[in-house]
């Protein structure tokens, strides 16, 4: 019974009625609404539609990132659409091909961090209050390993809205890769209680699940992840290691023979097996390796594809900690879309390595042991 005169309006006032009808407030004084609003409508409908794709993650950040730009260069004045924007920069390098080589990583990352905080600021100095943008500058300063600032930020963000999936999906994932699992998997929980139907919220539930030792949830979560989203690479590359972790190898290459016969070209089923000229064969040397320990195998199979998570599951800590070393050296600086995997409890006993103590010195995160949740709490 309303017009779409102002859609702002009625969703505010419809919102107050449900309030009333539940006896809670809103907190809403004066002429406070619930959105900041847009007198542009097709901005609006842009807005919304890039929510959604940066939701789904993998293409779909990709997708929001050319969203949002058209939203704030139709209304600039648009605060919610600079922060929108500005959290698909501060992630968009996990979902591209980066090359694992010093220049190709800066030139993935610099430029995304420095337009995820430009936009930020700019949202923030429209809309002080904007969760989102203080989430993107929480990542800004994760990816630039800045853990302090960082958390400065997440904290901020989560002070505005306690009840952000977002804020808390993001700060599980700092605290993950500075080894506060037990703090990091409350986050992790909230946020995917919060958006449950959201495969990224899973996924980072799953793999701050394993650091805590809860590898049967761990799979469970990664299994409902790509359910919701089967074209999402994490859920299923870390399915893939979780299986092997756990010595479950048959369904491991089970998994790796399925994505391969289902034609995905652009999901890499292993390290490398994308540029392979032969993927299925690959795969059969890959796990053969596997099953005999054989770690040889595995470096003349796909060694220069492959990094620490394979080298575990082969069981040579040694070769698993000069791939770490290498990440760290081709990586320097920033991105640290690598690091919780340090954390690994396979590497326990190798921490006291000076190669190990030297990585977390690099990364500002010297002296920092595993926090792990106890089993069972």
């Amino acid at each position: 019974d309303r017009t779409l005169d102002n859609v702002f309006a009625i969703q505010t006032e419809i919102a107050e009625s449900v309030a009333e009808a539940l006896e809670v407030s809103l907190g809403l004084t004066g002429e406070e609404t619930l959105v900041t609003p847009t007198a542009d409508m097709e901005a609006y409908d842009l807005y919304l539609a890039a929510q959604s794709r940066l939701r789904v993650r993998g293409q779909g950040v990709a997708d929001a990132i050319r969203l949002f730009g058209a939203v704030v260069e139709r209304d600039p004045s648009f605060a919610p659409a600079w922060a929108g924007l500005a959290l698909a920069h501060s992630v968009a390098p996990y979902y591209r091909r980066v090359p694992l080589d010093l220049a190709g990583w800066r030139a993935a990352w610099e430029p995304s961090l420095i337009e995820a905080e430009a936009a930020a600021n700019t949202a923030l100095e429209l809309d002080p209050q904007l969760v989102i943008a203080e989430v993107a500058l929480g990542n800004v300063f994760k990816e630039r390993l800045d853990w302090a600032r960082a958390e400065d930020h997440y904290m901020r963000a989560l002070a505005i809205d306690p009840d952000n999936g977002e804020a808390h999906h993001q700060y599980a994932e700092a605290l993950s890769n500075s080894a506060r699992f037990a703090e990091a998997l409350r986050s992790a929980r909230r946020a995917a209680a919060l958006d449950p139907t959201a495969a990224v919220r899973l996924n980072a539930l799953a793999y701050i699940s394993g650091h805590n030792g809860r590898r049967d949830e761990q799979i469970e979560l990664l299994e409902q992840a790509l359910l919701l989203n089967p074209d999402f690479q994490q859920p299923l590359s870390g399915l893939l290691w979780t299986l092997e972790f756990e010595g479950r190898l048959d369904e491991a290459e089970a998994l790796a023979r399925r994505r391969l016969r289902s034609g995905d070209e652009g999901l890499p089923i292993l390290p490398g097996s994308e540029s392979s000229d032969d993927p299925a064969a690959m795969i059969d040397a890959y796990y053969a390796a596997l099953r005999a320990g054989d770690a040889d195998a595995l470096e003349a199979c796909c060694g220069e594809h492959l990094y620490y998570p394979s080298w575990l599951s082969a069981g040579d800590l040694d070769r698993a900690l000069d791939s770490v070393v290498d990440l760290k050296n081709r990586t320097r600086g920033f991105g640290s879309s690598w690091i919780h995997g340090i954390w690994d409890p396979r590497f326990d006993p190798v921490r006291d390595d000076p190669r190990f103590q030297e990585v977390l010195r690099d990364l500002g995160l010297e002296g920092v042991v595993p926090q792990r949740a106890p089993p069972g709490s």
